[in-house]
């Protein structure tokens, strides 16, 4: 049972990663200093390192949070959904309508494809803590699939392992595209291709890859 110290501890901790979530959000994770989380939250900055180990090991647990977000999220997705290929459709879509929301979120994942994740300014318990909820929605993803299969609307002579992961990297270059740089100026096509187009028909495209020829001719 959580004494009353730990509880307020745990409090402490949420308050802090809810501050230094909304400074992320408006600022972006780089040009956010642990002194403007410490002045936020009203917390001493020795304070703050008394619960996390550096600015990366806040930004983990800020992810986790709206990683938790993010699972009933998906699952109302796909909730009146009939088959494989429909709820994968949703689902996809929802990436879109999530990731509007919490950009950020997908600007640390990019991040950490990119430059990997600094293990070393972050305790290991919190790493293997924080990665449960790392690509939160893969189950629910796999689950379709089988289904697909199942109902007919996929292919069974695919390897849907592959097939997830670059489906899944790819949603979230096209979103990157989206919510990153449509405003820098020397991406001319950006201007004359509407990206949100773009992305559905992405997912139309690849999906039409994933149904059987049978599925097609009816």
């Amino acid at each position: 049972m959580n004494t009353r110290k730990q509880r307020e501890i745990e409090n402490r901790i949420k308050d802090i990663v809810c501050v230094a979530e909304e400074l992320f959000a408006k600022y972006g994770f780089e040009n956010v200093t642990m002194d403007q989380v410490s002045k936020a939250a009203k917390f001493s900055k020795p304070t703050l390192y008394k619960y996390f180990k550096s600015k990366d090991e806040l930004a983990l647990l800020v992810y986790k949070e709206i990683q938790l977000k993010k699972i009933p999220f998906m699952e109302a997705c796909i909730s009146d959904s009939k088959t494989g290929a429909d709820k994968l459709y949703m689902i996809a879509m929802g990436f879109q309508k999530f990731f509007s929301q919490y950009p950020y979120a997908l600007k640390f994942q990019l991040e950490w494809d990119y430059k990997g994740l600094k293990r070393d300014k972050v305790r290991p318990e919190v790493f293997e803590d924080v990665g449960k909820y790392f690509d939160s929605e893969m189950p629910y993803i796999e689950e379709l699939i089988s289904s697909g299969i199942e109902d007919g609307s996929f292919r069974t002579d695919l390897n849907y392992n592959m097939v997830l992961n670059i489906f899944y990297l790819l949603l979230r270059t096209i979103l990157n595209q989206q919510f990153f740089m449509n405003d820098h100026e020397e991406w001319v096509y950006s201007k004359e291709v509407d990206i949100s187009e773009a992305y559905e028909m992405f997912v139309q495209v690849f999906l039409d890859g994933l149904t059987p020829n049978s599925v097609k001719a009816n």
